[in-house]
């Protein structure tokens, strides 16, 4: 799956399942909804836009990109959130970060840093090689 097919899926499937406010801010997330091939996952919206996505299979919060401090905050208190139910194993970006940050593991002190020609491999591939090795579980 790539990161174009992963939000896809998302906007396919926000609506399909009971959707919560985020605390008192502009942003709401999913009850758990399953995606064509069966897996399960928990989505966040802020304002209109959907900007992550929770793999409950494997642990991983996916961030689509960055867009304001606002929308960080939003996905900060949505995996606070969700931390209460699931286990978060790590933080997905699926952007080009200044930093070459890929992913972090949550709560955690270990950061997997990626090479400039990696980061240039992912941003091809639309990061499905990532999204792979995570999902792969």
């Amino acid at each position: 799956m790539t990161k174009t097919e992963l939000f896809e899926q998302c906007e396919k499937h926000f609506h399909d399942s009971y959707i919560k406010p985020l605390n008192r801010c502009q942003a709401e997330y999913t009850s758990t909804v399953c995606f064509d091939d069966s897996t399960q996952w928990i989505i966040l919206r802020s304002y209109s836009t959907i900007v992550a996505a929770f793999s409950c299979v494997s642990g991983t919060v996916y961030v689509r990109d960055y867009y304001s401090a606002t929308t960080v905050q939003h996905v900060t208190k949505f995996m606070q959130k969700i931390s209460a139910d699931f286990y978060i194993v790590r933080i997905a970006y699926l952007y080009k970060r200044s930093d070459n940050i890929a992913a972090i593991y949550y709560r955690n002190s270990s950061v997997r840093y990626h090479k400039r020609s990696e980061i240039q491999t992912l941003l091809e591939d639309d990061y499905k090689h990532l999204i792979y090795i995570y999902e792969m579980y």
